[in-house]
């Protein structure tokens, strides 16, 4: 999420309120700057707040959670945590993030480092409550049938299980 494709959505006048949670990543070279981050919440174009450590609180604020990665990370927490809330997502269409949208049940996906697609995506959920709703009820069943600790866990043990050699040679 950037200045630009909230400059974009409310250029469309879709009136919207964009806020970004976090910290710059100071060994990540591709990270957003500070500096950046400032004047982008100065101008008006975001609200930038930083580190926030209470998330679902901050969810509770939210209509949509958006991750506009590039980069391989994995399933994204951050992803995982919103879907828990009943939170629709929009991120990118990588690895790790597209697993949690399940066929646009629960998100939509975009294109890597594409504004246009970000800002129509997330315009047309910020224009569809009822929409945003439905895939927000959508991730957070998928959560806790597919994505629960206790699921993560069970399925976790069974690999490990499956690469421990059952009887151990004489």
């Amino acid at each position: 999420m950037s200045g630009r494709t909230a400059n974009r959505i409310r250029d469309a006048g879709v009136k919207a309120r964009f806020a970004l949670i976090g910290i710059p990543d100071l060994e990540n070279p591709t990270s957003v700057q500070e500096s950046q981050l400032r004047d982008w919440h100065d101008s008006g174009k975001v609200e930038w707040w930083g580190y926030c450590s209470d998330i679902p609180a901050v969810l509770t604020m939210a209509s949509i959670a958006c991750l506009p990665t590039f980069y391989g990370e994995g399933v994204p927490k951050a992803l995982i945590e919103a879907m828990a809330s009943s939170r629709a997502i929009v991120t990118t269409d990588i690895p790790g993030c597209r697993e949690l949208v399940a066929g646009g049940r629960s998100g939509i996906l975009v294109p890597p480092r594409d504004i246009p697609a970000l800002s129509a995506a997330l315009e047309s959920l910020i224009l569809d409550p009822d929409r945003c709703r439905q895939m927000g009820t959508a991730g957070r069943l998928m959560v806790e049938q597919s994505l629960s600790l206790q699921q993560v866990l069970k399925e976790t043990l069974t690999l490990y299980e499956g690469l421990v050699p059952t009887k151990v040679a004489e």
